[in-house]
């Protein structure tokens, strides 16, 4: 699966806990090639709202994180959110 599927479908996966408009504009960046910054912007808006998230999507922001070459202790910074 290519890092563009992966950030849309853990997109999708905060619909209903984080603003449509916020997540949407974030994984929007991968459309243009951008992955490492829609990660980023994903981690970001998670952290500023105080999202709760699952082990799993954390694990997974961090391995796209490492993979696209972003800020991975942006993504750290959600591990007390992480359940």
């Amino acid at each position: 699966m290519s890092f563009e599927a992966r950030i849309k479908n853990l997109g999708k996966a905060f619909d209903g806990r984080l603003d449509h408009g916020l997540i949407s504009n974030a994984v929007g960046y991968s459309e243009f090639g951008e992955n490492g910054l829609a990660v980023e912007m994903i981690a970001d808006c998670l952290f500023d709202s105080d999202v709760r998230i699952t082990q799993d999507e954390f694990q997974e922001l961090l391995e796209l994180a490492r993979l696209t070459h972003a800020d991975v202790e942006r993504v750290t910074l959600l591990g007390p959110l992480a359940m």
